[in-house]
């Protein structure tokens, strides 16, 4: 393998496998609080701590996701949120590993609730 081959294969297996790319948090619990401010962003607050390898842009807000309404993703999991908090049952999220919404929280790829959860 020649020098050009051999430093492509190396920048794409670091890509690949760095830790900063498989970096998100994730969390289950009851939505304790749901924040919609102007322009579209939404905050979530959980009962619990975000566990897994949320990014270290979030350190300081453990118990957060946010996302924007400025797609129909947003406005399903803003949907699915408040059914979450007014039924009584718990969401799952899973961070996208980056604080794109807001500087300080893990913005969310996804949310589910989860039906009859335990209390």
């Amino acid at each position: 393998m020649n020098r050009i081959g051999f430093a492509v294969a190396i920048f794409f297996s670091a890509v690949l496998f760095s830790t900063s790319a498989l970096s998100y948090g994730v969390v289950e619990g009851y939505v304790v609080e749901v924040r919609v401010e102007r322009g579209g962003k939404v905050l979530i607050s959980f009962d619990r701590e975000i566990h897994g390898s949320p990014p270290a842009c979030s350190a300081g807000r453990k118990t957060n996701m946010a996302f924007t309404t400025l797609d129909e993703g947003g406005e399903g999991m803003l949907s699915a949120a408040l059914a979450a908090q007014a039924s009584g049952n718990m969401l799952r999220g899973r961070g996208g590993g980056v604080c794109n919404v807001w500087s300080t929280i893990e913005s969310a790829a996804y949310v589910v609730m989860i039906k009859d959860a335990p209390n």
